[in-house]
């Protein structure tokens, strides 16, 4: 239910940014074939789709998928509902994305393992996967952290992250729609993958990586960065 009424708004809450764009340009080769996992209303995809890439978006939110149909006013891109575990059977890919922190939705270090798993399966020779999380090293030594308001005149979205003795962190969310007077909100558990962890988990798994802690390329910092973006390839030997 909250992410259904989420979709309706999330290009409000979360609109497209053009530095994303500019980062992805930057990483990525001119062009080929892109899957974007958990895609959202698809603004990534549809850049680009619209920048030459043969894309795939997937997302387990039906309402989602419908907005980044909606979108596609040309039908430059497929959108499929699909959790993004279960895309072995969509080919192969140059590039694969998993932004908007959604890497942290796989519990347990067996769901994170076959994530980096399906991703060599899918990858062509050389291709590259980029990762963007939040910095859960900075929320795990800092406690409690309510993340930056978002406001606009239709909403207020408000976000809080709290570590939990077991070593899951549940994130809070609280969806105020000002004109309606309406108020959802969501309580929901991730797993707080450390830097550590994902660097290590990209090489076992054959990949090479830069570590960015904005996509303006700032260098991550464990303590203060609030994102880790991981921009990986795989190297000539897979």
């Amino acid at each position: 239910m909250f992410y259904e009424q989420l979709s309706c708004w999330y290009d409000e809450v979360f609109p497209f940014n053009p530095v994303v764009g500019d980062f992805l340009r930057s990483v990525l080769p001119a062009q080929g074939r892109i899957l974007d996992l958990a895609c959202g209303t698809g603004s990534h995809s549809l850049f680009l789709a619209d920048s030459g890439w043969d894309v795939v978006g997937v997302d387990l939110e039906p309402t989602m998928i419908q907005q980044a149909r909606a979108k596609d006013h040309h039908q430059k891109a497929v959108f499929h509902v699909r959790d993004m575990l279960q895309c072995q059977d969509m080919g192969h890919f140059d590039a694969i994305l998993c932004l908007g922190n959604s890497l942290a939705h796989l519990m347990g270090k067996e769901q994170v393992q076959a994530f980096f798993a399906n991703a060599v399966g899918q990858l062509r020779s050389r291709g590259h996967l980029i990762v963007q999380i939040v910095n859960f090293d900075r929320i795990l030594a800092q406690g409690p952290v309510e993340l930056p308001l978002i406001e606009t005149p239709n909403l207020v979205f408000r976000r809080t992250y709290t570590p939990l003795q077991d070593g899951r962190l549940e994130f809070s969310s609280e969806l105020t729609l000002r004109k309606r007077d309406q108020v959802y909100v969501n309580r929901i558990f991730l797993n707080p993958i450390r830097s550590g962890m994902l660097a290590g988990v990209l090489a076992q798994h054959g990949f090479s990586a830069e570590f960015y802690g904005s996509y303006k390329k700032e260098p991550f910092q464990p303590n203060s960065s609030l994102s880790l973006i991981a921009a990986a390839s795989l190297k000539a030997t897979q």
